[in-house]
């Protein structure tokens, strides 16, 4: 988590503002040389890709202090104890959060959305440009950050099973009286989800043939989202030796 109000630096800002090269500031690590106990990277503990990023005041600070000794120094400390695992009260709205703190955020305000489910909304789909998820707020080297306003915001606009506006005749129908189904990616998920609940007997190929043809996707994309509708309604995937 980048805690709200400070300014991220990663590792190419940090090698400029001490003056090295990239490939020398990484290759030797300078950050376990340089940095003492109390620059801490705000990357999630346990994070299997780490994306280095610091404090940049303290970074500046520091660099302007080197001829000191450390505990000589007046570096300034972090807003909060533990940046991986801040206390509930010192949460704030511009807190930037990776994809699982995001997640978490949305557990902890109340949300039952699945981790499974919230990975397949951020997930671009292959035929579309963007996703039904939140735009992430920032994006660093390749890893996405959303304020935390952004992600509990999302999740109260989100649209409950049968709440699609977009529901309505599908395409080729000869009922004219209601609107049309546009193909997005909510009433896809909505139609999946209707279809479990409606006729929860169908096999699974039938399931997917069905929304492949009443949503006007491919096989493979059915099989998405009836995946993501079974992991919203907290449903398990039907067993491999199921006919």
């Amino acid at each position: 988590m980048i805690p709200a109000g400070r300014t991220p630096a990663t590792v190419e800002r940090a090698a400029e503002i001490f003056g090295k090269s990239l490939n020398y500031f990484q290759n030797q690590r300078l950050w376990e040389k340089l940095f003492p106990a109390t620059i801490k990277s705000f990357h999630r503990a346990g994070t299997q890709r780490i994306t280095r990023i610091w404090d940049e005041e303290q970074l500046l600070a520091l660099a302007a202090q080197l001829e000191l000794p450390f505990d000589q120094q007046d570096i300034p400390v972090l807003p909060v104890a533990d940046p991986q695992h801040p206390k509930p009260e010192e949460y704030q709205d511009e807190d930037l959060l990776d994809v699982v703190e995001a997640w978490e955020a949305l557990r902890e305000a109340g949300s039952e959305l699945s981790q499974r489910a919230w990975n397949t909304y951020i997930s671009r789909a292959d035929d579309a440009r963007e996703t039904s998820g939140p735009k992430p707020d920032l994006e660093i080297n390749g890893s996405r950050y959303w304020y935390r306003k952004t992600v509990l915001g999302w999740d109260k606009k989100r649209l409950g099973r049968g709440e699609s506006p977009n529901a309505g005749r599908p395409k080729g129908s000869k009922d004219t009286t209601g609107p049309r189904i546009r193909p997005t990616a909510i009433a896809r998920l909505a139609a999946a989800e209707d279809l479990l609940q409606r006729l929860p007997d169908l096999s699974q190929a039938e399931m997917v043939k069905t929304i492949a043809s009443t949503q006007n996707v491919s096989d493979r994309q059915a099989l998405r989202i009836l995946k993501e509708a079974r992991a919203n309604l907290g449903l398990e995937e039907p067993s491999s030796k199921k006919k």
